[in-house]
């Protein structure tokens, strides 16, 4: 993690989620070559994180409302925006997971197009659980936002604003229950979770039965 000196001057931070008083705090920058509003209406089209954000699976928003919902690597949580310069500035809040958290985001426009800085700031205890939140994974996260809208804003300014979305994440199919990777399931019916046996047909019962019939038949 970084220490809170570490942090850009020009982000704005709200009462309670400074770096001096976070958890965790993480930051990660790129330079975009591509102009700022590239970079930032990419950024404010929520409704198209999943297809490029890390370890996000749905949104349910508009175009950048003040609130929307995120699922962030399994856990729900509820965004409010806090900050919102078009262009220059974004920020917001989110609340899940046992967690509260701040990102924001500064858009400066240079020589070979924008500098992007994000920082990140955690708070709650799962952010002090090394096991629930590692430095090195926080960090590599962080990083990937903006290389990924460093990928796309230069792609949509190539191709005159239009963007290609990632390749879909492959995730490996989870065999059925009780199967073995490379192995058949064991015959029957599932049902649930209780897998019943075949039922055999009337013919095969009935030659079941025959030895028992005439063995009472003699008697």
């Amino acid at each position: 993690m970084l220490d809170a000196s570490d942090g850009h001057p020009d982000i704005h931070w709200p009462s309670g989620f400074s770096p001096d008083e976070a958890h965790s705090f993480c930051q990660a920058q790129a330079v975009v070559h591509a102009p700022p509003a590239t970079a930032f209406t990419l950024l404010t089209e929520v409704t198209r994180w999943p297809e490029w954000v890390p370890c996000v699976t749905e949104v349910r928003a508009g175009p950048l409302a003040r609130t929307f919902e995120v699922w962030f690597h399994g856990h729900r949580f509820e965004i409010f925006v806090g900050e919102h310069v078009p262009h220059h500035r974004l920020g917001w809040s989110g609340i899940g997971a046992g967690v509260q958290l701040y990102q924001a985001w500064l858009f400066t426009a240079v020589a070979d197009g924008t500098h992007v800085v994000t920082e990140n700031v955690v708070r709650g205890p799962a952010a002090k659980s090394p096991g629930a939140l590692s430095p090195l994974w926080t960090r590599r996260l962080d990083a990937l936002w903006p290389a990924q809208l460093k990928r796309l804003s230069e792609s949509a300014s190539a191709d005159g604003g239009a963007w290609a979305p990632c390749e879909p994440r492959w995730r490996p199919e989870t065999p059925p229950a009780g199967t073995r990777r490379g192995r058949r399931p064991p015959r029957g019916r599932v049902v649930g979770r209780v897998r019943r046996p075949e039922r055999r047909p009337a013919r095969l019962r009935a030659r079941r039965c025959r030895p028992s019939c005439r063995s009472s038949a003699r008697t």
